[in-house]
Parts: structure tokens; C-alpha cells; sequence
């Protein structure tokens, strides 16, 4: 099995993956790692403060952070967001279950026509 990422010295995989952000002014020099062990708590401890730090959110952390801001409406959100999914998925089974029903009406007319003309 191939290595998925390698180090400068050919295929040899690398042990960890170190993180640096050298465009935020005062962490050019700043370096954690997030492979295989997470530190990514220690950038948010020292530049919590940093703009990017909101920018760089993960969605995850985003719908957190809402959610502690405000947890009615999240679930609130989530329970709606799960109802129309339901109706949308019961709308699309009714379509189906009608679809089907024209099918088979439309079968047994035929075959209908077919038996008529048989005995005539």
C-alpha cells in the first residue's frame, strides 16, 4: 500500500502533519500538528483572538457555536428541517404508488382489448 502523503525524501510516508499559517501576522512562525495527533487547540488557545480563526470555522463548529447561542431554534430548525424531508420523501412515494397504479390500469386494459378481440 502506497503512502497517502510523502516526505521530501522520495516514498518515505511522513510520521506527522505539522500546520503553519504564514499569512496571520504574528504566527508565521507558530507550527502544531493535526496528524496522526490533533493540536489544533493550541492555535485556537494562542489566536483566539485572530479574524481568521471565525473564517476558518468548520461547519461543525459553526452549528455548535449557533446552537449554544440558540438551542430552541437549532432544534427547532432541524426538527422542521427533518419534516420536510419526511413530506418531501412521502410526496415522492405517493407520486410512485400513483405512477404505478396508471401502469397497471393501462395493462389491464390492454389486456382487455386483447380478449374482446379474441372472441369477437
Amino acid at each position: 500500500m502506497k503512502p497517502m502523503l510523502k516526505g521530501l525524501q522520495g516514498d518515505t510516508p511522513i510520521s506527522q502533519i505539522d500546520m503553519v499559517h504564514l499569512i496571520v501576522k504574528g504566527a508565521e512562525n507558530f507550527r502544531y500538528q493535526v496528524g496522526p495527533i490533533d493540536e489544533v487547540h493550541l492555535w485556537v488557545e494562542r489566536y483566539s483572538s485572530c479574524p481568521m480563526i471565525k473564517h476558518y470555522q468548520t461547519k461543525a463548529e459553526k452549528a455548535n457555536a449557533e446552537e449554544e447561542k440558540n438551542p430552541k431554534e437549532t432544534k427547532a430548525a432541524q426538527k422542521k428541517a427533518a419534516e420536510d424531508k419526511k413530506a418531501k420523501e412521502e410526496k415522492v412515494r405517493k407520486k410512485k404508488a400513483s405512477a404505478e397504479k396508471v401502469a397497471d390500469e393501462e395493462k389491464k386494459g390492454v389486456k382487455e382489448k386483447e380478449h374482446v378481440s379474441a372472441s369477437d
